[in-house]
């Protein structure tokens, strides 16, 4: 796409990019619709049939890196410290990077489940409220 050679972009690679662009631009302006009036992202939460453990489910399929990972550090930032979330992530970069950035901030992976097309990462809360 790009030649570092001549710092020229490849044939079609406006092209590309531009529609790159315009998708991401159309994903953040239905992130910032979906945002309540204190500027938060809704919260869907479920009681487990297993147990009462109450686990927080943010589905993010179909959302890029790297906001997959911003919205799901903005729920935990919410969540009390040791809170589990469960977070629905689409293959390729999204299930490879918001588990290892997790991780680097401090939240412990408690399980990767593939789901079949997606993954169901469910991560208890090391650094939120205390």
């Amino acid at each position: 796409m790009y030649d570092r050679a001549t710092d020229k972009l490849a044939p079609g690679a406006r092209g590309d990019i531009l529609h790159y662009a315009v998708g991401f631009l159309q994903h953040i302006q239905e992130l910032y619709a979906s945002m309540d009036s204190s500027f938060n992202f809704p919260l869907q939460e479920k009681i487990t049939q297993k147990s009462e453990t109450r686990v927080n489910e943010l589905d993010l399929r179909g959302t890029p890196c790297p906001i997959n990972y911003v919205k799901t550090k903005l729920v935990l930032e919410e969540l009390e410290f040791g809170a589990i979330l469960a977070v629905l992530l689409d293959e390729g970069e999204p299930i490879v990077n918001v588990p290892r950035s997790l991780k680097e901030d401090g939240h412990e992976i408690s399980g990767i489940e593939d789901k079949q097309g997606f993954y169901r990462v469910v991560v208890k809360n090391g650094g939120g409220k205390k």
